[in-house]
């Protein structure tokens, strides 16, 4: 009985706390609803979805890695202020967004804060025979990846399915470097929550989130590893390049032998997840080829923009994995 008197004590105390205050907060690793329109702070590596609102929707701060999606239900957006790191993405171009910016806050109004690798990675494209920028990769091609087998040895993949994000989004930098080139750095870039390969060797790789992934950690190559000496933030076009086999090679090495080349996959989020939500297009392009993928792009590409957004496509295959 005492612990019931406790708990209803504290329960009403904090929904005084929320009375007087009149703010919701988002932070930490969170995945919140607004469920109206108006809300408080989001911040850490947290992620608002805006629900229940089809007027102006107003917030007090975005900050730190911390994320806001806003539906086309939206008329308008205002807000205090957008900082660190943090992204506010509108369905709709024609929403209007105010606030004031600083650091590394930024609006995609009509885009997305993106959840794939910057269109400045080196790809080997088998189909050329030579290195091309991950933009510029079409249906069809072929890539080098890593294939998936104990020795790690590297074979050519087909694309099979390419998204190419509006605008430019928040991305990470990782700056590395090898023990047999150490003065040599090079660098490659992907999104937040993309999932890189921590360890020592392809078949040690530990799949981690971009984000959690800090400077003195070993990226995972085609011939071993290399050292992260540098991460920082950038601002780049977004490029999902979807492979049959999920393990691309980026070409980051600094010798045409291909030691020290990133291997990285080619999913965001969760490997099984984004395997299970893609496996449809990937089924089309095995059966009907790359021009069919072609032209059911347009429904692809929706399944694509969605999936930052809960309640849609990502948030199934969530059920799915754990439900």
């Amino acid at each position: 009985m005492k612990f019931d008197f406790a708990f209803v004590f504290v329960f009403g105390l904090s929904l005084s706390a929320k009375e007087a205050f009149g703010q919701d907060t988002c932070y930490g690793n969170s995945k919140c609803n607004s469920n109206g329109c108006t809300y408080g702070s989001v911040y850490g590596n947290a992620k608002l979805t805006v629900t229940n609102c089809a007027a102006e929707f107003s917030f007090s701060s975005l900050s730190g890695n911390g994320e806001i999606d806003v539906p086309s239900s939206v008329t308008s957006v205002t807000g205090s202020d957008i900082s660190g790191n943090g992204c506010l993405a509108t369905e709709s171009s024609g929403t209007s967004v105010s606030a004031s910016m600083s650091g590394n806050g930024r609006i995609a109004n009509g885009g997305s804060c993106g959840l794939c690798i910057a269109g400045d990675n080196p790809l080997w494209s088998c189909t050329k025979d030579q290195t091309v920028l991950a933009r510029d990769v079409s249906i069809g091609d072929s890539i080098r990846v890593a294939a998936a087998k104990e020795d790690g040895g590297m074979t050519c993949s087909d694309v099979y399915y390419v998204y190419h994000h509006g605008g430019l989004s928040p991305a990470l930098r990782f700056h590395v470097t090898s023990d047999d080139q150490p003065d040599k750095t090079s660098s490659l870039s992907v999104s937040r929550n993309h999932i890189l390969y921590v360890g020592t060797s392809f078949e040690d790789r530990l799949p981690v989130l971009s984000q959690e992934v800090v400077p003195g950690d070993n990226l995972v190559t085609s011939k071993g590893h290399v050292h992260i000496v540098k991460i920082e933030t950038d601002f780049v076009d977004m490029v999902n390049v979807l492979t049959v086999d999920p393990h691309l090679e980026i070409q980051t090495g600094n010798d045409v032998s291909g030691e020290g080349n990133v291997i990285i996959s080619a999913h965001s989020n969760d490997e099984e997840a984004y395997g299970r939500i893609f496996a449809p297009v990937k089924y089309a392009y095995w059966a009907f080829g790359p021009n069919a993928v072609e032209y059911m792009k347009p429904m692809f590409d929706y399944i694509d923009a969605s999936m930052t957004k809960p309640g849609t496509i990502r948030a199934v295959a969530d059920k799915m994995l754990y439900a």
